[in-house]
């Protein structure tokens, strides 16, 4: 299979307690956790996945997501900010916390998320058969589609 990624031209490199890569019109796979304790409720699943999928063709290009009770997952190509940058997995994964935990009116995630560069289509595939997978495997549904909080956006899979 041919692969459709970009190579790397600009990387940038942050750490707080985990490293964080990030380089130009690269695929992310991003896990966030919610704090110690917090199980999202049906309501606020639904808020956020509806603050995941607001800012698609925003702040990124959203190829697939699942909003589990404990935590999310989202493969993003980040769109770009201005001419010299893009947006940042921080300044992301900041606006989809801020906004669901202020809508959700209470402390929800941990302050670090996890991501990891898509560094080719095989990985892309792995990632989005762990988002699509992951419900079922929490024994949440018998199929991947019946979860109503998984989200794959097909008029973007052209990325695999």
């Amino acid at each position: 299979m041919k692969s459709n990624f970009e190579p790397v031209k600009d990387l940038n490199f942050t750490r707080r307690k985990l490293p964080h890569y990030q380089s130009t019109r690269t695929c992310y796979f991003v896990t966030s956790h919610c704090s110690m304790g917090v199980i999202l409720s049906p309501e606020e699943r639904d808020i956020v996945l509806s603050a995941i999928k607001f800012l698609d063709d925003k702040k990124y290009d959203l190829l697939t997501a699942v909003v589990m009770p404990d935590h999310i997952h989202l493969l993003i190509i980040p769109h770009p900010k201005n001419d010299d940058s893009e947006f940042s997995l921080s300044e992301i994964m900041h606006s989809i916390k801020s906004y669901t935990a202020h809508q959700c009116k209470r402390k929800i995630w941990q302050h670090e998320s996890f991501d990891k560069t898509v560094r080719n289509n095989d990985e892309f595939v792995t990632f989005a058969s762990y988002i699509f997978n992951n419900p079922m495997k929490k024994g949440l549904v018998a199929e991947g589609e019946d979860y109503k909080w998984f989200y794959v956006f097909n008029n973007k899979l052209e990325y695999i």
